[in-house]
């Protein structure tokens, strides 16, 4: 079932200080302020000899940098306009007629199965437990083996980041090429965080650039980064080392790379964001609502005006809430006012509270009426 989503939209007046959100008592009932976001059954199904029916989803990292918003969730169960990051990525995959899905699994992995359990629609879901800390191409071979699949094409996406892109037009790309490995990549104004990687005229890779500093890639025309997305062959799959911790980024597409594989970049214009820090999942939130990631049609206008709120939030008419992302079960009791924070599952805001801008609050906090926190503040 979808949750609910509470789209609350501001009253227009002559001040900004004067705008404020009125919201449902209880987000999830049925009033004119709430809008019900729902996804249509599109999936396409072809035995087409370049289609790719398996893939890995990288679902085990901790989130560390996501912290406060992934101390009681893993990161792919965190919330994007109401669905968790890994829904809108199984989507994605039924979308282009995947099959069977591995997930690797480490940090709180239990949740994500309870969630999920071993389907999702028709599509069959398989997890894997990594028993330490594998990697990202360590850990994908693990789950491969450990189910005998060892001679099939496969299609690897990173389980923590949201994405709007042709991923068949990806697997047609890697047949027609002839690829040992086939990398999603995307333009990026800056890439300081990210794997930036280097091709030729014909988009076949000439290198790899790990986390460059500004000095190395403000003078680079185009700078593409690895997306956490690939189509990858049998061939490469077994230059993954067995029973050791192995990168795709650091080591494995370097490797391949000298001892001359095919590897191609496939130069995505969809959407794509990595939820790595609370300003990115922030960012991505309204994005959702702004309809750049399918299946959410809204407007950037009707964007602009609103705060996103998850299941069971209860938000005076009374407080003030300017353009926030609240999960799961926040209180916002009358006299508070906040502008551009994110609060997290179970949050309470006591009366007369000012949150700042840039603010995130962590699960289960209660702010104690009237306390100011601070723009950019952390309360975990």
């Amino acid at each position: 079932m979808i949750p609910n989503i509470a789209v609350a939209k501001l009253h227009q007046s002559h001040s900004e200080d004067e705008q404020k959100t009125k919201m449902s008592r209880k987000t999830g009932e049925k009033t004119d302020m709430a809008i019900s976001l729902t996804v249509p059954p599109t999936q396409t199904k072809t035995n087409a000899p370049w289609q790719v029916h398996t893939a890995v989803i990288m679902a085990g990292g901790k989130g560390t940098r996501l912290q406060p918003l992934t101390d009681e969730m893993p990161k792919p169960l965190v919330p994007i306009a109401g669905e968790s990051v890994l829904t809108h990525i199984l989507r994605l995959l039924q979308r282009c007629g995947i099959r069977r899905a591995f997930l690797t699994l480490q940090y709180r992995g239990a949740q994500i199965r309870k969630k999920y359990g071993s389907h999702f629609g028709e599509m069959q879901l398989e997890y894997v437990e990594e028993p330490v800390p594998m990697g990202t191409a360590g850990g994908v071979k693990h789950a491969l083996e450990s189910a005998g699949v060892t001679t099939q094409t496969v299609l690897v996406i990173s389980g923590d980041a949201v994405c709007e892109m042709d991923l068949c037009a990806v697997m047609r790309l890697h047949a027609q090429r002839m690829a040992h490995g086939t990398l999603v990549v995307t333009d990026m104004k800056d890439p300081t965080g990210f794997g930036v990687v280097t091709t030729d005229r014909e988009d076949r890779i000439t290198g790899f650039i790990e986390k460059p500093p500004r000095a190395v890639w403000e003078n680079m025309p185009v700078r593409y980064v690895n997306t956490g997305i690939y189509v990858l062959s049998p061939a490469l799959l077994r230059r993954i080392p067995d029973h050791i911790a192995f990168d795709f980024g650091r080591e494995l597409f370097p490797m391949a790379l000298q001892e001359g594989y095919r590897l191609f970049a496939a130069k995505s214009h969809g959407y794509w964001c990595d939820i790595g820090t609370p300003a990115s999942f922030y960012r991505c939130n309204f994005d959702a609502v702004a309809g750049k990631i399918f299946p959410l049609h809204t407007t950037n206008a009707f964007c602009a005006q609103y705060s996103i709120a998850g299941e069971n939030c209860d938000i005076s008419d009374q407080a003030e809430v300017r353009r926030c992302v609240l999960m799961e079960g926040v209180t916002v009791e009358k006299g508070a006012r906040l502008a551009h924070a994110i609060l997290c599952d179970n949050v309470r805001v006591g009366k007369d509270v000012t949150v700042g801008h840039g603010a995130v609050i962590g699960p289960g906090v209660t702010l104690q009426d009237g306390i100011v926190v601070p723009p950019g503040a952390v309360y975990s």
